[in-house]
């Protein structure tokens, strides 16, 4: 069986020969009838394959939430298992303890800042962070007719593949 890209040049030169007339109405009824099942075949056989990998990707993605699902618990309960040897020792006051081939410790960690209201901070604490474009804004103002004054922006229109 032809390829696709061969299979659409074939179609290509088979109109090409009707419009020069190089071929009769009756032979590229024929032609086109003959090369439209096989095209159509060949489309089956792409679709197949499609439909292989997106449920491949779905599967892979499934797996994904599977095991960061399980990372997630994991880490909660090692969390949990540091929490209670924490208290622990907490409660029998001591920083340090040897625990067979490791060594326990605690200590403080280095200290933070939490901010109350940001409103009040002075300038001289503030990070300038550079403008951004909404681009969601300058889309629907295209669309509405309004024209940015240099022409600096174009809506673009792309197309995908819809197999139903």
């Amino acid at each position: 069986m032809a390829t696709l890209y061969k299979l659409t040049a074939e179609h290509q030169a088979l109109l090409s020969a009707m419009e020069n007339e190089d071929i009769s109405e009756d032979d590229f009824a024929t032609e086109q009838l003959a090369l439209g099942a096989e095209l159509e075949k060949k489309l089956e056989g792409y679709v197949h394959v499609i439909k292989m990998i997106e449920m491949q990707v779905q599967a892979a993605s499934e797996e994904a939430e599977r095991l960061s699902a399980f990372r997630q618990s994991r880490k909660r309960k090692a969390d949990a298992l540091k929490s209670a040897i924490m208290e622990a020792m907490k409660a029998t006051d001591r920083n340090k303890m040897p625990a067979g081939l490791f060594t326990v410790s605690y200590q403080n960690s280095p200290a933070t800042v939490e901010i109350l209201n940001e409103n009040e901070i002075p300038e001289k604490y503030l990070i300038p962070q550079p403008p951004k474009v909404d681009k969601a804004l300058i889309k629907k103002d295209l669309a509405v007719g309004e024209m940015l004054e240099n022409g600096s922006a174009i809506v673009c229109q792309n197309q995908h593949l819809r197999i139903r």
